[in-house]
């Protein structure tokens, strides 16, 4: 999956503030070029606040998703899965 439609979909059920910050980190990653969430993943911190519109508050809901994505059933496999296309 890539992190523009992760994000987008997270969109609904939040409260206003929460919907501005996914809709802007959606935005940003698919600027930045990130194309699917297992590189996502894989970048570092520092990497990440590299992105252009990725501020602080930003980034702790991008790694609260990763861990929420990373936890989520079979990540492993999506992983292998998503390296293999």
């Amino acid at each position: 999956m890539n992190p523009y439609d992760y994000f987008k979909s997270r969109y609904s059920g939040s409260d206003i503030r929460r919907q501005a910050i996914y809709v802007r980190i959606a935005n940003a990653l698919r600027r930045a070029g990130v194309a699917d969430m297992s590189r996502l993943c894989q970048m570092s911190e520092n990497e990440i606040k590299r992105v252009r519109d990725i501020g602080a508050v930003s980034l702790s809901v991008v790694f609260e998703e990763i861990d929420k994505y990373k936890g989520s059933a079979s990540f492993e496999e999506r992983l292998n899965y998503e390296a293999s296309n």
